[in-house]
């Protein structure tokens, strides 16, 4: 690998520089550097976005992927409430590194930081010694499998794990199978056995928003938690920590469902989702409620609407509804503005009186393209348009605006 040192002082010098020029254009960096530093210059921006005080520190980043699949500063961070003062934690797919960083920042003990590939290795061995100024974190490169009972006899009591989907070939063409946490490398069903089942070791695990939470559930066996991550509207992890020393059925794990851009939470089981009498709509009241997308991973609706005193509409449309406004609801809170039962005579008044609508559909005859061509308008952040099924079966159309 070159000099790291060398790549990031010629980023800082061409800084404003656009890539594309320091790649083909007339310059003093050497020929076999200039990639690397394109990278540095191109990916500056989405750092300090992503990565802030990263940035600040100059630190480098070995690739676009490494970048993308890390997590950001507020993601890392929430992760720091699993670990205890005195924890030494491992990551066992190290990656860039920036989730060890903050985890190892919540601990006064030393950690350990484990990855297959040696640029990566590189790279966060590079990066923690710039971030650190005291107890950096230990670099391995290699298989941390084969790692795991030298960490646990170092004292590790917290491993943190992400596994990669993985890929495979299926009728010659290539694919990534995404819904089974088996179905991930490395596979924690098969790590766990490995580990003290006495709690002296406690494992947290990062998944794709894609899997399936009942089979996780089921898969792993010793869940104790599951969190469903989402920030500004977007689903963006899984977590689920188990202590093994903790006996919880699978139904009973407590999953918490909560979107960092407002702190709002929602925390229930599965077993309570199931045993929910909750309580149908016979109209479509003064208030819309429409879940955010942690929500509506979790599955969780008829808890919350038992939980919020709301009404669903329809067991499949997953839309809320009540004439006392809820201003804790997890998502988007509309005020009905007009209620038009789907009949084609009905439409020739509406595109008349909205020329232009945010425009979507649950569990509705048409979709949302289909929907607004027939309506014929044109897209805008507000009013709401929204075509959906309510009370028995019957479709609806719904102008709705935000509260």
């Amino acid at each position: 690998m070159h000099c790291i040192s060398e790549i990031l002082s010629f980023a800082d010098k061409y800084r404003d520089v656009n890539p594309d020029r320091i790649l083909l254009g007339k310059n003093f960096i050497p020929h076999e550097l200039r990639k690397a530093v394109a990278l540095q210059v191109e990916l500056r921006r989405k750092l300090q976005h992503k990565l802030p005080s990263w940035a600040e520190s100059h630190v480098y980043i070995p690739s676009k992927l490494a970048l993308e699949q890390s997590s950001s500063m507020t993601i890392a961070k929430y992760k720091t409430r699993f670990v205890g003062e005195k924890d030494v934690v491992a990551d066992l797919t190290g990656g860039l590194g920036v989730d060890l960083y903050y985890l190892s920042r919540a601990t006064s003990e030393m950690c350990y930081y484990c990855e297959k590939q040696e640029q990566l290795a590189e790279a966060a061995k590079f990066n923690y010694n710039l971030l650190c100024q005291d107890r950096i974190p230990h670099v391995f490169c290699g298989d941390s499998l084969s790692m795991l009972d030298d960490l646990i006899s170092k004292g590790v009591s917290l491993i943190y794990v992400d596994p990669a989907r993985r890929a495979g070939i299926a009728g010659g063409k290539e694919y990534e199978r995404k819904y089974a946490i088996r179905d991930c490398q490395p596979d924690v069903c098969k790590l766990i056995p490995l580990l003290p089942q006495n709690g002296s070791v406690r494992l947290l695990i990062k998944l794709s928003p894609m899997l399936d939470i009942k089979d996780t559930l089921l898969s792993v066996g010793v869940a104790s938690e599951m969190h469903i991550i989402s920030q500004k509207g977007e689903l963006k992890e899984l977590l689920l920590y188990c202590d093994m020393s903790k006996e919880i059925s699978w139904e009973q794990v407590p999953i918490t469902v909560v979107d960092l851009a407002t702190a709002n939470q929602f925390i229930f089981t599965l077993e309570e989702e199931q045993n929910a009498k909750y309580q149908l709509a016979e109209h479509i009241a003064q208030y819309l409620y429409t879940p955010n997308a942690g929500i509506m991973k979790s599955g969780g609706f008829k808890s919350l609407a038992i939980r919020l005193g709301l009404q669903i509409l329809h067991p499949n449309t997953h839309i809320f509804t009540s004439n006392c406004l809820c201003d804790k609801f997890p998502g988007r809170v509309l005020k009905v503005h007009e209620i038009i039962p789907f009949h084609n005579k009905n439409f020739k008044a509406l595109k008349s009186s909205v020329k232009a609508a945010n425009v979507f559909c649950r569990n509705f005859k048409l979709t949302t393209n289909q929907l607004r061509d027939k309506l014929k308008m044109k897209e805008a952040e507000t009013p709401y348009v929204i075509g959906l099924k309510a009370m028995g079966d019957e479709q609806f159309i719904v102008v709705a605006i935000p509260v």
